[in-house]
C-alpha cells in the first residue's frame, strides 16, 4: 500500500502537499494540522502504527515529517523494522528503495550518536566543577594587596593631611575601593 503524509500549520499548505500527494498515486493520505510545534501528531502515529512489510510512505519534503535528527532515524528505524520504505518528494536522495537511501539512513543515525556524545560530555563537564564546588569569580573580602593600599591611602590622608584624591592616587587605589573598605571597617568598628 502507498500511503502519503502531510502536516502543517496552515490549511493552504495542506491542501498543496495532499494534491502532490495524491498525483503521485497514494491509496491514504494521512494528516496532521497543528497549531505549535508542541501538538501530538495523531495523524503519524496512526499511519505508523498501519505501516506493514512492502508499504511505501511518500511525503512532500523531510522537514514535514521528521522535527529533528533523533525524530528522523527513531521513525526510519520504525520502517525499517516493518520492511517499509519511506520517500521524500522533493529531496529524491531520501528513497530507501534506493542504495543511496540505505547509505543516508547509516549516514544520519551516526550523526544523531555523535551529537547524543556530545551532549552527554557537555553535561558531565557541567556537572564537574558543581561536584567540586569550584567557586567561580572575584574571591569575597578584602585582598591583602588592597589592603595595604588602603592602609597607605588612610595614612596619607589622615597623618599627612593629603586629599583623598591624591591619597588614593600615591597608593595607586581607586576613590571607589577607598570608600567601600573605609565603610567596612566603619560598620566593624560600630559593631564592636
Amino acid at each position: 500500500m502507498i500511503f502519503g503524509y502531510a502536516s502543517g500549520f496552515h490549511s493552504k499548505n495542506l491542501r498543496l502537499q495532499i494534491k502532490l500527494l495524491m498525483g503521485f498515486g497514494c491509496d491514504k493520505i494521512y494528516r496532521d494540522k497543528y497549531v505549535n510545534r508542541n501538538d501530538y501528531r495523531d495523524g503519524l502515529r496512526r499511519m505508523l502504527k498501519r505501516t506493514k512489510k512492502g508499504d511505501i510512505i511518500f511525503v512532500h519534503r523531510n522537514e514535514v515529517i521528521f522535527a529533528s535528527m533523533n525524530e528522523m532515524v527513531r521513525i526510519l528505524s520504525i520502517l525499517r523494522d516493518k520492511n517499509a520504505h519511506y520517500i521524500s518528494l522533493s529531496d529524491f536522495h531520501f528513497n530507501t528503495l534506493r542504495l543511496n537511501g540505505s547509505f543516508l539512513l547509516k549516514v544520519f543515525d551516526s550523526i544523531r550518536r555523535f551529537q547524543n556524545d556530545i551532549l552527554l560530555e557537555k553535561r558531565n563537564h557541567i556537572k564537574r566543577p558543581k561536584q567540586r564546588t569550584l567557586l567561580m569569580g572575584r574571591p569575597s573580602g578584602i585582598q591583602n594587596a588592597t589592603l595595604d593600599k588602603y592602609e597607605y591611602a588612610n595614612f596619607l590622608y589622615e597623618v599627612k593631611k593629603e586629599t583623598i584624591e591624591t591619597a588614593c592616587q600615591k597608593a595607586q587605589l581607586s576613590k571607589s575601593s577607598y570608600y567601600r573598605i573605609n565603610s567596612v571597617f566603619k560598620t566593624e568598628n560600630y559593631k564592636t
